[in-house]
């Protein structure tokens, strides 16, 4: 895993108010996301650029499954739009590519070895 509980608290957010099991259910999602993107898995030690994008990718995850991605709400009639202008894997994508856009771990060409 690239991102665990102690990476998210110590360093990417320390005044969460969530516990160690749902951050970790969001974290584990996040990590198996990234591992999709890369071709070759990461040098070690795994450079902290990968951890901040496991963790906001796992906020955004959070976040989601919050508030269902409802766009509006009305209450009189009952009526509820949903946002579903950018997909959830769009949205992980442009928080990894934000992070992780210059470290080569997410070219798909040819490589010259």
């Amino acid at each position: 895993m690239y991102a665990d509980f102690e990476f998210y608290f110590t360093k990417y957010d320390p005044d969460t108010e969530l516990s160690r099991d749902e951050i970790n259910k969001f974290l584990v999602r996040a990590n198996i996301y990234l591992e999709g993107l890369f071709l070759r898995p990461p040098a070690e030690p795994v450079d902290d650029r990968i951890k901040y994008a496991a963790c906001e990718i796992a906020d955004m995850y959070l976040d989601n499954a919050l508030s269902e991605n409802i766009a509006s709400e009305s209450n009189d009639g009952y009526s509820v739009s949903f946002d579903k202008s950018v997909s959830t894997q769009s949205k992980a994508y442009a928080i990894a590519w934000r992070y992780l856009a210059n470290t080569g771990l997410l070219y798909r060409g040819t490589c010259c070895e």
